[in-house]
């Protein structure tokens, strides 16, 4: 006999305004609020949808996801906007990745830019999952992530073999 399975959407939205100002050097940030905690062995689809400003249009961010050492499987895209109607994206196997610094050459807009981080994880140790941001400019460059309007989704894909 098959048991009906379903799959439960999970979703948080950022707890608080996240900066990423890198005053002495470039790396990757923790999100606030934009993270879950996930299960040895099991298997999890995600997106996140950030929303962030820049001081400038020339200053770029780029966003990554994090977690327990090791996982199982681990591939996302990262996709941005480097310009208005241009976007771009960076694709990894690998937690923060593009290695910093990320070279994003700008934002379309100084304010209420949109970057998308989707893919699939399974960790190899139980922990929590987080959603980081770097942003590309040493110094100068300020990138202020809206804690209110960026949320994060997530959902356990796989299912035990039934006995």
């Amino acid at each position: 006999m098959s048991t009906n399975k379903f799959i439960v959407e999970r979703t948080v939205v950022g707890s608080t305004d996240t900066a990423l100002t890198q005053a002495s050097g470039i790396a990757y940030v923790d999100v606030a609020g934009l993270n879950w905690y996930g299960k040895a062995g099991e298997v999890y689809k995600f997106k996140a949808s950030v929303v962030y400003d820049v001081n400038a249009t020339g200053t770029g961010a780029n966003f990554s996801v994090s977690g327990p050492a090791s996982p199982t499987v681990l591939s996302y895209k990262s996709e941005f906007s480097t310009a208005a109607g241009t976007q771009a994206a960076n694709y990894g196997n690998a937690y923060d990745l593009p290695a910093a610094p990320a070279q994003t050459t700008g934002s379309a807009f100084a304010t209420d830019n949109l970057a998308t981080v989707e893919g699939i994880i399974s960790p190899s140790a139980d922990g929590v999952i987080t959603i980081r941001g770097i942003v590309e400019t040493v110094g100068s460059g300020t990138c202020t992530v809206q804690g209110a309007s960026s949320v994060l989704t997530w959902s356990r894909i796989d299912w035990p073999t039934e006995a």
